[in-house]
């Protein structure tokens, strides 16, 4: 879809999105964002103290604690699934009324970081984003937990979207430049990845610095899609060691982004048959890892002398001499590697929420096999004459990949088990998976035609998708639906109590916002539907032309 002549169209579409997101928290009952509990920690305890924790004394919040003694948390993430340690929703439900209006209820003072029993298993992250959350942390101290948690949620979804939108807009651009054949099928792709990838939501709708990750991310890939275009000046090269710094500052997947944009410009500078132009390329691409060390190294020396690692994962499995190869015990568990790495395909499909309760496989399992099919399909795009940002492309979803699996070979050697390597951080990748996902379906239907007819079948099939998992996510909330202590997919004692309506409604409103939450829905439809109309009206406008 081109942007001349569907600028109202794509207006509305932006909306819809930022307004479904939103939408998303209204539902969302405290503490459901993943790691939520622990990123509010941490971001308490730097607004109050000044400090971050430590991974060795880092704590979780009494405040937060003290929620957790009286009222529902997520359901547990390994077995026995129904005991998180606390209170289940379902458990919740089924008793006294005691307790049923602290979610809402203001508290007698603001709430100030002091420690509590439980580690902080997020304080591993450097303090960026934490920082920068803090004031409107502080600001919202004498709310009730759903008003201050809805707050914190929004401002980290704004962060995220626009990352989302300046990662669009500027791949947008670089595609209609150099690769004008796939120019609908990105914008295709791009403003309906919310709807085609429902994990979206749940990634980036909640507190957590991932969206701010999205962001930088977006911010560094729309400066290096001006090289593809053209040679920059010298100042280019270090306002992306300054954004790749920011990056690091914020999360360790920079690291490896930021060793892939390194090679990817040596390798263009080797490509310019000036010398004069070559020594420039090589030299930027050395100012911006110096600048990215700069801002990140102090951080990852600590984790190397404290836990034998640059990234500090190695404590992941507890017996690992620094410097060693432990994750090499992965090899020992091929079935677990493989259903791990299945796992992240499925987990960033749709990745559920904190308490991790997923519908069966056999319904996610096909959006992973045409994901999968379309990226390996992308592979062409570096065949084209200009395959500069293709392999840009490449070069960074494979480094956040690596990564992944990585992380998820660590695990399987520590623990046995091919679980835990989490796919929906992938949506930080919307601008260059994205980009990747468009060729491989121009290349399929260059060849079948007869898939374009599908479009409509898969947009339609994750609508009902997402409309059904959103119900069983508000049955899950409100103690219809349950984990048992054996599985992960939803379960039910009486599957009717999802026709109980009325009973959903009015458990959620305990603890979160479901009135506001369906007026945005509704708005969300109307201006799809408007959408729609404007789509309509350009497409006859361009065939009367």
């Amino acid at each position: 879809m081109s942007s001349r002549g569907y600028g109202p169209a794509i207006g509305c579409i932006w909306l819809v999105i930022y307004l479904l997101g939103i939408a998303f928290i209204c539902f969302l009952p405290p503490w459901e964002g993943y790691d939520e509990v622990a990123h509010y920690s941490y971001a308490q305890q730097i607004a109050d103290i000044g400090e971050a924790p430590s991974v060795a004394q880092g704590r979780l919040s009494a405040n937060v604690e003290a929620y957790q003694r009286s009222a529902p948390m997520p359901y547990s993430t390994t077995p026995p699934f129904d005991n998180n340690g606390g209170i289940t929703y379902r458990t919740w439900f089924s008793h006294a009324d005691s307790f049923k209006g602290l979610p809402h209820g203001t508290p007698p003072s603001e709430r100030h970081f002091s420690a509590g029993m439980a580690s902080n298993w997020q304080a591993q992250h450097p303090a960026l984003y934490y920082r920068l959350i803090g004031p409107v942390l502080v600001a919202t101290a004498d709310l009730s937990w759903v008003a201050q948690l809805f707050m914190l949620r929004v401002f980290s979804w704004s962060l995220a979207f626009a990352g989302l939108v300046i990662g669009v807009v500027a791949t947008s651009h670089a595609v209609r430049i150099v690769y004008p054949e796939i120019r609908d099928d990105y914008s295709r792709i791009a403003l309906a990845w919310p709807l085609l990838l429902p994990g979206f939501l749940p990634e980036f709708a909640r507190l957590g610095n991932d969206s701010l990750v999205l962001l930088i991310l977006s911010l560094v890939w729309a400066l290096l899609v001006r090289r593809v275009i053209s040679p920059q000046r010298w100042y280019w090269y270090g306002a992306l060691g300054v954004l790749l710094g920011l990056g690091g500052l914020t999360k360790v997947m920079f690291l490896p982004v930021s060793i892939a944009v390194f090679g990817w410009l040596v390798w263009m500078g080797a490509r310019s048959p000036e010398s004069k132009e070559r020594f420039k390329a090589c030299s930027g691409a050395l100012l911006v890892i110096a600048v990215f060390f700069a801002f990140t190294g102090e951080g990852y020396l600590s984790n190397l002398m404290q836990r034998g690692s640059l990234t500090g994962l190695v404590e992941l499995s507890g017996a690992a001499a620094p410097g060693s190869f432990f994750w090499l015990g992965a090899v020992q568990h091929p079935f677990e590697v493989l259903k791990g790495i299945l796992g992240i395909g499925m987990t960033f499909v749709w990745g559920g929420t904190a308490s991790s309760a997923y519908p069966p496989v056999v319904f996610v399992l096909p959006v992973v096999l045409v994901l999968a099919t379309l990226l390996c399909a992308s592979f062409g795009l570096l065949a084209h004459n200009n395959r500069e940002l293709a392999v840009l492309a490449v070069l960074i979803v494979g480094a956040v990949c690596s990564g992944l699996i990585y992380y998820l070979l660590v695990r399987i050697a520590a623990t046995g088990v091919g679980s835990g390597a989490p796919g929906w951080y992938l949506h930080t990748l919307i601008a260059p998976l994205g980009l990747l996902l468009a060729a491989g379906w121009r290349f399929l239907r260059d060849r079948f035609p007869f898939l374009q007819s599908l479009w409509g079948l898969w947009l339609a099939y994750m609508v009902c998708f997402c409309l059904a998992v959103g119900w069983l996510q508000a049955a899950l909330f409100t103690g219809c639906s349950f984990k048992t202590a054996e599985s992960r997919i939803y379960s039910f004692a009486d599957w009717t109590c999802l026709m109980d309506i009325s009973e959903i409604y009015s458990r959620l409103e305990i603890l979160a916002y479901p009135g506001a939450g369906l007026l945005l829905v509704g708005l969300a439809v109307l201006l799809a539907g408007l959408a729609s109309r404007y789509c309509r009206s350009a497409t006859i406008k361009a065939d009367a032309r």
